[in-house]
């Protein structure tokens, strides 16, 4: 249930939010400009390889697609959502998401931007995609993990805590489908989530993560970057599995993305810098360039009963 306040107060927080986040992903852009992601070094490859840039770019919309569908089957449990509302609802997340800590003000977003509905409910459902994509994330990076160890870099204990952090997440389904229904009241909808919808959106969690690891492939060649594709593969996975269980803050996480793209693809025999170039330029072509277009839609969320 939405409460009413004056109507100003919701302009002054999306004003905020939009401001927070242009002024994010501006700073990322002068910091990259005298860090690793040299202009001319991309300006370069553009000139040699403009289609793989392009390509790479095209398959953007793609990518966010695909994150709608899985939001607009998850909310259908509690409300009727248009395909359109839920893109919009993605791309206001992912600008607030800039704005807010470890990128939580996605949930956010998706939630607000619904009319009507119960908020609770909404919030919680918001999650199951998330947890599906995490756990293609997992999945798919251990896969990467068995077969070359070695590039990550990592001690054994850290090993040893990564699967013990891995096991967890895998057990949480289950943790819920024992816990006695009266504790769970508040969180039926998850509880009693269909196992069927949920497999649907497992699959969209994998095509979203086969479009990802794509655009990587694009990119790295983009760079100049040669590797057998099993190689390229593996250190993609990784890279990516390591990104999403590091908790970040907002004002770290390209920088953190490219840093750890760097070190795995540098254990591959790569450059550092070219990997690191090659994973913030993804970031600015998935994250940076999606939150922009998410400016206009922060404008219609809907904070207060009386904002429409």
């Amino acid at each position: 249930m939405l409460i009413k306040l004056p109507s100003k107060i919701g302009l002054i927080i999306k004003v905020a939010i939009v401001f927070i986040a242009l002024l994010y992903i501006l700073s990322r852009f002068i910091l990259m400009d005298g860090g690793n992601l040299s202009f001319p070094t991309f300006l370069i490859a553009l000139r040699v390889h403009p289609f793989l840039f392009y390509g790479t770019i095209l398959l953007m919309p793609l990518n966010w697609f695909l994150e709608s569908l899985k939001w607009k089957n998850a909310a259908g449990r509690a409300i009727d959502i248009s395909l359109s509302n839920a893109l919009m609802g993605v791309l206001a997340g992912v600008t607030i998401g800039l704005a807010t800590p470890n990128r939580i003000g996605e949930f956010v977003g998706r939630v607000f931007m619904v009319k009507g509905g119960d908020r609770i409910q909404l919030l919680l459902l918001s999650s199951v995609p998330s947890f599906a994509q995490v756990l293609v994330t997992i999945m798919l990076g251990l896969i990467g993990f068995v077969l070359h160890p070695e590039l990550a870099g990592l001690a054994t204990i850290d090993l040893i805590l990564l699967f013990a952090g891995v096991f967890l997440v895998f057990s949480l389904p289950f943790i819920f489908r024992f816990i006695p229904y009266k504790w769970l009241k508040n969180i039926a909808v998850l509880r009693l989530f269909p196992r069927r919808l949920f497999a649907r959106i497992l699959l969209l969690s994998f095509l979203r993560y086969a479009v990802y690891v794509f655009q990587f492939c694009l990119i790295l060649s983009f760079y100049g970057i040669v590797l057998n594709l099993e190689l390229a593969l593996v250190c993609i996975v990784i890279s990516y599995f390591i990104v999403t269980i590091i908790p970040t803050f907002s004002f770290t996480e390209v920088f953190i993305r490219g840093g750890i793209a760097g070190i795995v693809f540098s254990n591959a025999g790569v450059s550092f810098n070219l990997a690191f170039a090659a994973a913030v330029t993804l970031w600015i072509i998935n994250v940076a360039i999606p939150a922009l277009i998410g400016t206009v839609f922060v404008f219609k969320l809907r904070f207060y009963a009386n904002e429409e």
